[in-house]
């Protein structure tokens, strides 16, 4: 029975399975109908295949649709060869990726190791370079150690910094006369610069006019590469160099001149060790600078000058060694430099620095001819500079500098305990009396302020004072007449210069006995000091030789005096005497060749008032004054001799010579003179003090020579 039941149910079921599979069988053919018929029909196909994009289709597409054009309707004939293309192309792509995969790997993995083959070359070179740079190092400080000497910055560190509000003026591209002092002081020194103008003035005669003046800014912007600051003993150049060589605003002004600039600077002192006061310690110190913190260039050094790397110190060097890699650091290195150069009369070698043949002036020479490279430099006026620098830029730092020192005077003399008007007294005669000179002023601010401390508040005691030359003043003026050097001990020379000091001494007695004996005198044209005077009397011939040629000498031979007098005056005096020029004062015209007349408006005087008292109080300058041999009265009639040979070639108009209108009043000494020389030469003759009876046969000698008329002065001017 169950075997039954299971045949009919199994029976039933395999009909049942049969229907469905029938169903199944329409339902697929209904698909490929309704398929084929959403896909395109035969006719349809056909037309494909006609149409020129039909060969753009992918390969499989044309396949399938040229198989229904043949009358296939079987999808899985279609798609059977559509999966084989398929397959064809998923196999082409699958080789195709595969070969680009392995190519990019391949690619990838000799770049990495390129790329570490690369790194650990770097690795290896920079370790190696880092050995090397560390070698290196320990080189450019040898290098480095071989240049600097331990004294290098001690004149630089021993030179005072400038009292605050001081030298601003030397900034000012305009020049003028007087910085500012800054608005809390400005209104206090106005009237007393104004009055120290009009002393000045009035002491002075008007025998200079407005200083000249190159500006420093100027110069700083300028391709100008030579800037001279050239000044009196102690009036403050170095100061002032400290100044230029370490103030923002020089730096500001040299970028306009090139955007890349060091600054450079050495500063002689003739007290220091050896190396501060030659030439070759200079050399040490700029090339020190220049390479220093450039192990770069000093690397380049090396190569271009192999010996180098051997020097262990700075006895090692030669100076022209030195030189040669100064001048070789300076042209490589990519910067420009201004190269600051202070107290060049500290350095002996430098005495000869206008002539080339000497060797060790030679460094600056060189300097001179780097491009992008500037020269300031500081001395004293003696002959070797001025005939160097005669054609640069230059400020003479006394001309410039008197506000400074009232502005200084004012506020360090301790005045408080004095009256208004006795302290504007005391302030304005101790600028007066300073010159120019900060080191005198300085001196005796101290000196004013240790009698004040010690109540001599009394403005008759401080003034008296104040006339009193500090006694450290001897030893400067010692050391400038010692620095002759070896030619103070050639007679000639000390001769020359004992000659030129006698005669200004005496010249200042006569211009001041005329000053309070003749009517007419003025010092702008009469000054016995003139360089035409002291030239003709300081002729190295006996007083017969002076009278007889100066009966026929002629304009010529008078200008080359005068000349040659202005050459030994700097160079044998040494700076104790200055050449100033003067101008003509109108009120007094002269006639005359104007070369001569040039000559008469230039005066000759002392430096400073102290260095009068040096030559007359101290033993040193007493021992000068005695050189030459000569009594007060040879210098004397030395004087008037030269003087009226001036009178030759020099006619003074008196000024009221055409305007008196008194008819009772008699010329001087009853002569009418049309030349005031002449009773200026006469009202001398009259003086005792100046001529013994020695002399007395020279003094009336002198008269005999030969004098020219007004219209013969005219004639020769003419002609």
């Amino acid at each position: 029975m169950a075997a039954s039941k299971k045949s009919a149910v199994a029976l039933w079921r395999g009909k049942e399975l049969q229907d469905a599979e029938q169903d199944l069988q329409r339902y697929e053919q209904l698909f490929h109908s309704l398929l084929l018929d959403h896909v395109c029909s035969q006719s349809q196909a056909a037309e494909v295949t006609s149409l020129e994009s039909f060969r753009h289709l992918h390969r499989a597409l044309q396949s399938i649709i040229s198989q229904l054009v043949d009358g296939s309707t079987e999808v899985s004939e279609l798609v059977t060869d559509f999966s084989e293309n398929l397959s064809d192309r998923v196999a082409d792509e699958h080789a195709t990726t595969r070969t680009v995969i392995e190519g990019h790997v391949t690619s990838a993995e000799n770049t990495i190791r390129q790329s570490m083959a690369q790194s650990i070359d770097q690795l290896r070179q920079e370790l190696l370079e880092r050995e090397q740079n560390k070698a290196f190092e320990k080189q450019h400080e040898q290098f480095l150690s071989s240049l600097r000497f331990p004294e290098m910055n001690d004149r630089k560190n021993h030179i005072s910094n400038n009292y605050p509000g001081t030298f601003d003026w030397i900034f000012d591209r305009h020049g003028s006369l007087h910085s500012d002092c800054g608005s809390s002081c400005e209104s206090d020194l106005s009237d007393m610069d104004s009055q120290l103008s009009e002393n000045t003035q009035d002491s002075d005669a008007e025998t200079t006019d407005e200083p000249d003046f190159d500006s420093f800014a100027d110069w700083l912007e300028s391709d100008s590469n030579v800037f001279w600051v050239s000044g009196k003993p102690a009036s403050g150049k170095s100061s002032l160099m400290k100044v230029l060589a370490f103030n923002h605003r020089t730096v500001d002004r040299l970028k306009i001149w090139q955007s890349n600039v060091r600054i450079l600077a050495h500063f002689f002192w003739k007290p220091g060790q050896l190396l501060l006061r030659n030439v070759e310690g200079m050399a040490l110190s700029l090339l020190y600078q220049v390479m220093d913190g450039k192990p770069g260039l000093c690397r380049k050094l090396y190569t271009a000058q192999p010996s180098v790397q051997h020097k262990r110190s700075h006895s090692d060097w030669s100076l022209d060694e030195l030189a040669e890699a100064l001048v070789w650091a300076l042209e490589a290195s990519p910067e420009a430099f201004c190269i600051f150069l202070d107290g060049l009369d500290e350095a002996k070698e430098l005495e000869h620095v206008p002539w080339p043949d000497w060797t060790n002036s030679q460094v600056i020479h060189k300097l001179l001819k780097v491009n992008d490279v500037k020269l300031c430099a500081s001395s004293r006026e003696e002959h070797a500079f001025c005939s160097f620098f005669k054609d640069a830029p230059r400020i003479r730092i006394q001309q410039f500098n008197n506000s400074d020192i009232t502005l200084f005077v004012r506020e360090r003399l301790d005045i408080c305990g004095l009256e208004c008007r006795d302290r504007d007294q005391l302030v304005k005669e101790t600028v007066e009396r300073a010159e120019g000179v900060f080191l005198w002023v300085t001196l005796m601010v101290g000196r004013l302020n240790r009698a004040i401390r010690q109540h001599y508040t009394s403005i008759e005691m401080l003034r008296e004072l104040l006339r009193q030359t500090p006694s450290d003043l001897a030893m400067l003026y010692t050391d400038m007449w010692g620095r002759i050097g070896d030619d103070a001990r050639l007679p000639s020379i000390q001769i020359t210069a004992s000659r030129y000091f006698n005669l200004l001494i005496v010249a200042r007695e006569i211009d001041e006995y005329l000053s309070n004996n003749s009517l007419y005198w003025h010092p702008a044209p009469m000054r016995m000091s003139s360089l035409l005077v002291m030239a003709a009397a300081a002729q190295d011939r006996r007083m017969e030789a002076i009278l007889s040629t100066g009966r026929v000498m002629t304009v010529e031979d008078l200008l080359a005096l005068s000349s040659r007098a202005e050459n030994e005056l700097k160079l044998a005096c040494r700076g104790l005497l200055e050449v100033t020029s003067g101008y003509q004062n109108s009120s007094y015209p002269c006639n005359g060749d104007k070369r001569l007349c040039r000559y008469n408006s230039t005066q000759v005087d002392f430096v400073h008032r102290s260095a009068f008292d040096f030559l007359m109080d101290t033993e040193a300058g007493r021992e000068c004054l005695h050189a030459c041999g000569s009594s007060k009265s040879e210098q004397a009639t030395r004087l008037v001799t030269a003087h009226l040979i001036r009178a030759r070639f020099i006619h003074l108009r008196n000024p009221f010579h055409h305007i008196s209108t008194d008819a009772h009043q008699k010329p001087l000494y009853g002569i009418d003179f049309c030349n005031n020389y002449l009773p200026m030469a006469i009202a001398i003759s009259f003086n005792p003090r100046l001529f013994t009876e020695a002399y007395l046969g020279y003094s009336a000698a002198i008269y005999a020579v030969p004098l020219v008329t007004p219209a013969q002065t005219a004639s020769s001017l003419s002609s």
